[in-house]
C-alpha cells in the first residue's frame, strides 16, 4: 500500500509516520529545502524510512500513490489540481486518522474566534470522564492516536482543515462565531462562510450553533440546536448577564469563580458545556473544571503586574472581532491597547472603530500594517504608526495603577515574528525585564 503526504510540517510528519506503522509505503514531499524544514522532523522522517521529496513537488513521486494527505496550510494551488486531473485522492489527516480508529466518539469545534480554548476546555472536561484525545488545528494530529484505545477525540477545525476533510463524521460539533477573517485566502466572505459551514455535513447527530453571531443566527438543520445569550427557555446552559450567573442544568455559577474572563469566553464555556451534557458528562465535572481550567498562553493571559497596572498579552488575537472582545472583557477599566502587525488579510478595522472612541481607551498602532489600520479609525486617543517597543515605552509613562495593557494586535504577526506565540513570548521578555 502507498500513500502520498505534501507538507513535512506536524501534521504531515506525524501523518507520515502514522501510516508507516500502519504498513504503508509513505512518499512525502515539500517544496522547502532541506535547511527550511526542522532539523526534529527530519531526524524522525529518516528514521522511520519515509520517501522524502524535498525542494519541489513532482508528479512522477507521486506516481504509485493513489491517495494523497494534504497539509491544511497548504492551499489549493496548480500541482494539487494537477494531482487530482490524475485521480489522486485527496484527503486530511483527519479523514486517515478517522479511518483507522475504531469505537470511538468524534467531536468537532470550529468558529473564527475562541476554539482552540474551546476545544482545550471540552477536552478537559471530558478527561473527567474518558480517555481523551485532543488534537487537531490546536497542535497534534489524530494520526498520531492510532492505535491508542482513545474513547472520544475532541477536535479543532480549522476552515482549511474543513475544506480538505471528506471522510470524517462528527458525533456532534459546535460552531462558535463566523466573523471576517483569511480573505487573502478565500477572496469573498462567502466562501470563507461555507468553509465554516461544511462542518454541518461532517456531523452524524448535533450541531450546536452560537446564535448571537449575527452570520449564524439564520443558520436552520434538523441536526442544528442553537444556544446564546439571548435563549433563555428550555435550554440547558443559561447565562444571565445582569447578575453574572451562568446556569447549566439547574445549577449555578458565578463569573466570579470561572478561570476565563470576558463575554466571548462565556460563548465558549457555553458551548463546551452543550456539548459535555450532549454526552453525559455530570454537572459536578464540568464545574470542577470550570473553576480550575488553566487559560492557554497568548490569549489574554495576564503577564504580571507593575504599580498596580495589570499587563496582558492576547497575541493570539490575529482579527479586529478579537480584539473587540478582549477589549470587552475590561470595558469598566481604563485600558491601553497595542494594536497591529502585518496587513496581508486586508481585514476591517472600522469594527472597532466605536469601541476606541471611549474617552477611556488609548491605542497605539504598531507594526507593518499600521498606515492601513489608521486610515480605517477615527478615534482621538490613538497614536502611530510605531513598534511595540515604543508603545509599551509610552503605556508605562502614562498608565496607573488599576489600568490595564492589553496586547491584542488583532493581526497576523508575519511582518516581524513567524507565528502569534513567537510575537507573544517577545512582549512577554519586554514586559518582565521591565
Amino acid at each position: 500500500m502507498n500513500i502520498g503526504i505534501l507538507g513535512a510540517g506536524i501534521t504531515g510528519s506525524q501523518s507520515a509516520v502514522s501510516a508507516k506503522k500502519l504498513g504503508y509505503n509513505v512518499y512525502l514531499s515539500d517544496t522547502k529545502n532541506r535547511k527550511d524544514i526542522s532539523k526534529s522532523i527530519l531526524d524522525v522522517l529518516e528514521k522511520n524510512g519515509i520517501e522524502l521529496e524535498l525542494g519541489k513537488n513532482s508528479l512522477d513521486f507521486f506516481a504509485d500513490c493513489e491517495r494523497i494527505i494534504l497539509s491544511p496550510g497548504i492551499p489549493e494551488n496548480d500541482f494539487i489540481k494537477l494531482l487530482k486531473s490524475k485521480g489522486k485522492e485527496m484527503i486530511s489527516d483527519i479523514d486517515f486518522a478517522y479511518e483507522h480508529i475504531k469505537n470511538a466518539k468524534w467531536i468537532g469545534i470550529t468558529g473564527t474566534n475562541g476554539k482552540t480554548t474551546t476545544t482545550a476546555l471540552l477536552g478537559e472536561i471530558f478527561k473527567t470522564e474518558y480517555k481523551t484525545f485532543i488534537g487537531g488545528n490546536i497542535g497534534e494530529s489524530p494520526t498520531k492516536a492510532i492505535g491508542e484505545n482513545f474513547e472520544i477525540f475532541i477536535i479543532e477545525m480549522s476552515s482549511y482543515q474543513l475544506d480538505i476533510s471528506k471522510k470524517v463524521r462528527f458525533d456532534s460539533s459546535l460552531i462558535l462565531n463566523i466573523t471576517e477573517d483569511h480573505l487573502n485566502r478565500y477572496n469573498t466572505m462567502d466562501n470563507y462562510i461555507h468553509s465554516k459551514l461544511k462542518i454541518l455535513k461532517l456531523t452524524k447527530s448535533t450541531c450546536f450553533i452560537n446564535s448571537d453571531n449575527g452570520i449564524l443566527k439564520t443558520i436552520q438543520g434538523e441536526n442544528v440546536i442553537k444556544f446564546g445569550l439571548k435563549h433563555t427557555e428550555d435550554q440547558k446552559v443559561i447565562y444571565n448577564k445582569k447578575d453574572k450567573i451562568l446556569s447549566i442544568n439547574g445549577e449555578s455559577i458565578s463569573v466570579n469563580e470561572l478561570t476565563l474572563i470576558g463575554i466571548h469566553n462565556i460563548y465558549n464555556i457555553m458551548g463546551a458545556s452543550f456539548l459535555a451534557l450532549d454526552e453525559g458528562i455530570t454537572n459536578k465535572n464540568i464545574f470542577h473544571i470550570l473553576r480550575t481550567f488553566k487559560p492557554l498562553p497568548h490569549r489574554i493571559e495576564l503577564v504580571k503586574e507593575v504599580n498596580g497596572m495589570k499587563i496582558y498579552n492576547d497575541s493570539k488575537s490575529t482579527t479586529p472581532d478579537s480584539t473587540y472582545f478582549a477589549l470587552k472583557a475590561f470595558e469598566n477599566k481604563r485600558v491601553f491597547l497595542i494594536l497591529g502587525g502585518s496587513d496581508e488579510k486586508h481585514s476591517d478595522f472600522t469594527i472597532l472603530d466605536h469601541i476606541l472612541k471611549s474617552d477611556n481607551i488609548f491605542t497605539y498602532i504598531v507594526g507593518k500594517g499600521a498606515d492601513y489600520i489608521l486610515k480605517q479609525l477615527n478615534g482621538k486617543n490613538i497614536l502611530g504608526p510605531m513598534t511595540i517597543e515604543k508603545s509599551i515605552q509610552l503605556v508605562f509613562e502614562k498608565g496607573e495603577k488599576d489600568d490595564i495593557l492589553l496586547f491584542s494586535p488583532g493581526c497576523p504577526s508575519f511582518d516581524r515574528f513567524k507565528n502569534y506565540k513567537e510575537r507573544g513570548e517577545f512582549f512577554k521578555k519586554i514586559i518582565n525585564e521591565r
